[in-house]
């Protein structure tokens, strides 16, 4: 009698985890769908970051790049605005400040734009709502029948949206 119900618990331990794997396989097959048509590149993301907002706006986040995308407009003005790289004396004019301004600037937006995709595309894994209880059964000889469940925990304390340090607190 003992071994009929250790060997009753251990094809049910095989078998409801297949039959709620089937089920979820299926539903994550249709979130993964939705998430491979829907998801943004970050290597796109970053390339059009090269231009002033437009990898920011790609990525979801246009405000995020507002503060880089002044950052480089304001060093081609200052380029053009200003004396040659080298005056009359030898030392660095204003040239040389617009150009590392500008190159600063394209380097933030095209790093922050990376990270903007990357951010949208987890955005939107918790929209499609990939977090779920699980829940799975296992037999061991010795210790017999295990029940155990998976509960995912996300906690975000802060969030900066919008790129000017406004951080609001999420429950």
């Amino acid at each position: 009698m003992k071994h009929r119900i250790r060997w009753t618990l251990l094809v049910l331990s095989v078998l409801v985890p297949l039959l709620t794997v089937t089920e979820s396989s299926a539903q994550d097959t249709e979130i993964m769908i939705a998430y491979e048509a829907r998801k943004k590149s970050g290597t796109a993301a970053g390339i059009l970051g090269l231009l002033p907002v437009v990898g920011h706006v790609y990525a979801g986040n246009t405000v995020k790049g507002l503060l880089p995308a002044t950052l480089t407009v304001g060093g081609v003005i200052v380029v053009a605005a200003s004396q040659p790289i080298l005056d009359a004396e030898g030392s660095p004019g204003g040239q040389a400040l617009g150009l590392l301004m500008a190159a600063a600037g394209t380097l933030w937006s095209t790093v922050s734009a990376v990270g903007a995709a990357k951010e949208f595309n987890r955005d939107l894994l918790e929209r499609l709502g990939t977090e779920r209880v699980t829940m799975g059964m296992s037999y061991h000889p010795h210790r017999g029948v295990g029940l155990s469940f998976s509960v995912p925990i996300r906690v975000r304390l802060f969030t900066c949206r919008g790129g000017w340090g406004g951080s609001e607190a999420e429950s």
